[in-house]
């Protein structure tokens, strides 16, 4: 299977959509399940039908060419090129003037060979695609369980159909790849007919999801890209069951002409110098996700994250893997969460993944904020404030993208600043919250 990291579709199908912005891109699942098929087959028979029927006429004792032309209800001119190209082969004899074939030592074993072919029986193993209901060249190593897929927050892509997969739901030009000719078997098989299917297992294929937008209708156009390619029939039936809004995804489209990044929590300072002005960028909703990723695999001496929530989907088990390799590595690592009395929003499990994290690593300050807004990201020299929840934005049910933009600025001096303020936030909330995770916990 061809993987995409989320960098690769940015790069590979941002102007995929003309007219239309990039908004997000998403892990999503495809329901397969695993089948056994007994099939029927047989070699593959080396001789196109009319010279097999030829030979196999002659070696029953029909000489004349006319009478095996009538028994076929063709002509006997029909069967020129077949007399040819056997006569060629070195396989039969002919007298034109009589009409009158023959078979020679080497077509009477080429005649018994066809006559020695029968058909067996197999059964294959086929991977079944729900989402548009046939087979699929999917390898069962790349197939994941229902719970791995609900543990990553994979969006799934809904059956295109719920009832049992039948035999006629099967095809045997889905198939004949599949069919294996076995040991002592010269020539490969040919799949002759489907006799029955068995259900072993039910799996999701990983795959990706670009979601794009015209920045008017709310119903962003889904683009869904398996094994490294967009895909045409898995859009053409997700298109059938109802598009973006089957996935419950929509776009919350602004109703002003403001820039996007003045509804952000946390204002730019007014102080920035000619240097990190020249610095500054902005950046697309899809965009913050692969920002995350780079500080989780790039930063080497800090990083620093405010997010109201956190979600299994985002804090899964890459993530923590990542996270680790960054503490191993001596980055310090601080993370704010919380917003409102309790935890509702979040997910214990990706809480607890933290929270046990921080008390294994000293370079870890995790703490539970009384009520944040703020959504912040900074590793090393790297500042972005915007209304993305860093730590939530996959696993929301309701799947509301906003188009709007964060900003980014590269510069210490500007990074410095904001990381010194929320360090002391965090410092002074682990202070005053002793019951809460926080560094002092350890």
């Amino acid at each position: 299977m061809s993987y995409l990291t989320d960098q690769d579709v940015a790069e590979r199908f941002r102007g995929a959509r003309p007219g239309r912005e990039l908004v997000a891109i998403e892990e999503a699942a495809i329901p397969v399940t695993v089948l056994r098929v007994l099939v029927s087959a047989q070699e593959e028979k080396p001789l196109p039908l009319l010279e097999e029927f030829v030979l196999r006429a002659l070696y029953n004792g029909i000489s004349e060419v006319g009478e095996i032309a009538a028994f076929l209800g063709l002509a006997a001119d029909q069967l020129d090129d077949a007399l040819v190209a056997q006569v060629q082969a070195g396989n039969i004899t002919y007298r034109g003037d009589r009409e009158l074939a023959g078979l020679t030592s080497q077509g009477k074993l080429a005649a018994i060979d066809l006559m020695s072919i029968s058909a067996i029986e197999q059964e294959i193993p086929a991977t079944f695609d729900r989402s548009i209901w046939r087979v699929a060249e999917y390898r069962e190593n790349d197939l994941i369980t229902k719970k791995v897929a609900r543990d990553q927050g994979l969006i799934v892509i809904p059956a295109l159909r719920t009832q049992h997969i039948e035999r006629e739901d099967l095809r045997l030009v889905d198939l004949e790849h599949l069919v294996q000719a076995g040991k002592g078997r010269a020539r490969r098989l040919q799949l002759l007919a489907i006799l029955r299917s068995r259900v072993t297992k039910h799996r999701y294929l990983p795959v990706k999801l670009a979601l794009f937008s015209d920045g008017i209708s709310p119903e962003p156009e889904v683009l869904v890209i398996v094994d490294g390619e967009e895909s045409f029939s898995h859009q053409r039936e997700l298109e059938v069951l109802g598009g973006a809004a089957a996935l419950g995804m929509s776009i919350e489209i602004p109703v002003t002409a403001d820039s996007p990044s003045s509804s952000t929590s946390d204002r730019l300072d007014a102080t920035l110098g000619s240097e990190e002005l020249a610095n500054f960028t902005q950046i697309g909703v899809y965009e913050h996700p692969l920002r995350l990723r780079a500080a989780l695999t790039s930063a080497q001496r800090r990083i620093l994250i405010i997010s109201p929530w956190i979600r299994r989907a985002v804090v899964n088990s890459q993530f923590v893997a990542d996270l680790e390799k960054r503490l191993k590595g001596g980055v310090d690592v601080q993370i704010g969460y919380g917003i409102g009395a309790n935890d509702e929003g979040s997910d214990a499990a990706a809480v607890a993944k933290l929270r046990e994290l921080a008390q294994r690593y000293a370079n870890l300050r995790f703490v539970r904020l009384p009520n944040t807004h703020a959504k912040i990201l900074i590793y090393d020299d790297v500042y972005i404030t915007s209304s993305f929840n860093w730590l939530s934005f996959k696993g929301d049910p309701s799947r509301t993208y906003r188009m709007e933009e964060g900003t980014l600025i590269e510069g210490a001096a500007q990074a410095d600043r904001v990381h010194k303020r929320y360090s002391q936030v965090l410092e002074e909330s682990t202070v005053s919250a002793p019951g809460r995770p926080g560094k002092d916990e350890k």
